[in-house]
């Protein structure tokens, strides 16, 4: 009866011992950590890895790009080039117009040395906090033409 009542012995017609899901405890608590990340956001920013590293270590909270965005809260980073790859995440929490007279002062929050390297016209600074390396990455299809935001 498909209504569960008392004797049914459901689907009789699988393999034999067969006791279907019986991870428990620490494996199954995990694995259910790990697609809670997966979860936490929707968008992936695109990062050359060596200012990935700088972001996921704590060491740069600033993240320098030509244009603002409205984007807050959680998001995943994926490393440009790395074929498909989500290796962590933070929350942004603001954007800041940086004019270039002021753009050395902040150094230590941004790591870019030297204002010539920065390409653009305008610079912001995106305002990170909390971030975390995935200890396992996690993969995604990327979007052709996906260079700076990717849907995960």
């Amino acid at each position: 009866n498909p209504k569960g009542n008392a004797g049914n012995k459901g689907n009789v017609a699988g393999n034999a011992g067969n006791k279907g899901n019986t991870k428990n405890g620490i494996v199954k608590e995990e694995a259910g950590k790990r697609s809670g990340l997966k979860r936490s956001a929707r968008l992936a920013l695109v990062v050359k890895k060596q200012w990935l590293d700088k972001i996921l270590s704590g060491e740069k909270d600033w993240e320098i790009r030509g244009s603002a965005t409205a984007q807050r809260g959680w998001i995943h980073f994926a490393e440009s080039k790395a074929g498909g790859k989500l290796v962590g995440r933070a929350r942004l929490v603001d954007c800041i117009e940086l004019p270039k007279s002021t753009f050395k002062r902040h150094v230590r929050r941004h790591c870019v040395t030297n204002v010539s390297d920065v390409p653009y016209k305008h610079i912001f600074a995106w305002v990170l906090e909390d971030p975390e390396r995935f200890t396992k990455p996690f993969v995604y299809k990327h979007t052709p033409g996906a260079v700076i935001w990717v849907r995960v």
